[in-house]
């Protein structure tokens, strides 16, 4: 296969290089900058002005409605020990896709006072006590569970972090649930025996101690409050028109023979290309593949027969392209030739005298936008 100037021009070319956009939160209107909608397909560094006492920003990015595990990104922006600080600065590694909402959860928390913790200590505490309580009997001399232990200790764990559910952990270590010491204690207390009439079983006093311990822990680490949040629902994302691509390339069309006695000719090309995604955030093979339509620029000569084609008198070629990098593109498709005869094609027999034939070859493009007026 002939090589040409074409293929040492594509391998010169760059690659681009990712973007962030810097988008600034007005607290007073609860909307980001003067209503403008949001840059599309790029990492955001949400700013904004501090509401005073301040430790920790968090901006939880959902698709629709705030609900428990369909958050998107969580972003933060914490003080960590800082004094006298008026902006927060809060980067979201999540690119939006063009034209569609998003709803923004936008959370203010402050320290926690000693009298809150306390509060929250001996409620959680409580709360614990009461689940342990409810959650076991004696038959007879036996202790039995209600509930399998690894249940158990789950639950323990889902009443701690609803009791936290407006409180933050800002010091590493944060609440991953109660230990397995706590689990292997529940497995040992179910059909434990106990002295007749023993008013709280020793094992009980031993477990409800262990938790007690854990959750002082917890509790003793660095915590802030809930102090304010805003929500933006249905934000809207800038629009991007679509676009499509001039191709130009270079390509070879088997015709026939073995591996050893190939009949093929080579040829430039030339053609648009539709993409099957235009937007960055989609599906990757979506972003990097085309279809793409067009003719060779000359005819093929094979076996010294001339092979024209269809419609245009050229060969004409359909098929996909995929990027290899940067704006190289490599094809793969079928080409509808017909042999030139030396004279006019009658038109009743164009059926019988055009052939499919396989082509591959390399190419780049140049993309052209294309938008309606609204």
């Amino acid at each position: 296969m002939r090589l040409t100037l074409f293929f040492a021009l594509v391998m010169c070319a760059l690659s681009a290089f990712s973007q962030r956009s810097t988008v600034y939160y007005d607290f007073a209107k609860n909307t980001f900058g003067n209503f403008e909608d949001l840059p599309a397909e790029e990492d955001l560094l949400i700013n904004g002005a501090l509401p005073p006492g301040t430790e920790l920003v968090e901006i939880i990015v959902y698709q629709d409605e705030v609900k428990a595990k369909d958050e998107l990104y969580t972003g933060f922006w914490m003080a960590n020990g800082t004094t006298g600080a008026t902006e927060f600065s809060v980067p979201i590694n999540y690119a939006l896709t063009p034209g569609k909402g998003y709803t923004f959860l936008l959370s203010f928390y402050t320290p926690v006072k000693t009298d809150a913790r306390k509060e929250l200590y001996e409620q959680t505490r409580k709360n614990l006590e009461a689940y342990l309580n409810l959650n076991y009997e004696i038959n007879g001399d036996k202790i039995e569970l209600k509930r399998g232990a690894r249940k158990l200790r789950n639950e323990l764990d889902q009443i701690v972090l609803q009791s936290m559910s407006q409180y933050r952990i800002t010091s590493p270590g944060a609440f991953q649930g109660f230990s397995d010491i706590v689990l292997e204690q529940l497995k040992s207390i179910d059909g434990y025996k106990i002295a007749e009439g023993a008013a709280q079983p020793a094992p009980l006093k031993s477990l409800m101690s262990l938790i007690d311990g854990e959750l002082r822990s917890i509790l003793n680490q660095d915590i802030v409050m809930l102090r304010t949040q805003r929500q933006l629902s249905d934000y809207k994302v800038e629009d991007k028109p679509g676009y499509f691509s001039i191709v130009g390339g270079y390509g070879a069309m088997y015709y026939g023979g073995e591996l050893d006695n190939l009949n093929y000719d080579d040829n430039a090309f030339v053609g648009l290309g539709f993409p099957f995604a235009t937007t960055k955030v989609a599906p990757k093979f979506l972003r990097n593949a085309a279809f793409s339509a067009g003719i060779f620029v000359k005819d093929f000569e094979i076996d010294g027969r001339t092979f024209t084609g269809p419609i245009v008198n050229k060969p004409i070629f359909v098929g996909l392209d995929y990027k290899l990098f940067s704006f190289v593109r490599f094809n793969a498709g079928g080409v509808f030739i017909e042999e030139d005869l030396g004279n006019p094609t009658n038109i009743e027999n164009i059926t019988t005298n055009v052939k499919i034939r396989p082509f591959i070859g390399l190419s780049a493009k140049l993309n052209l936008s294309i938008s309606l007026d609204k």
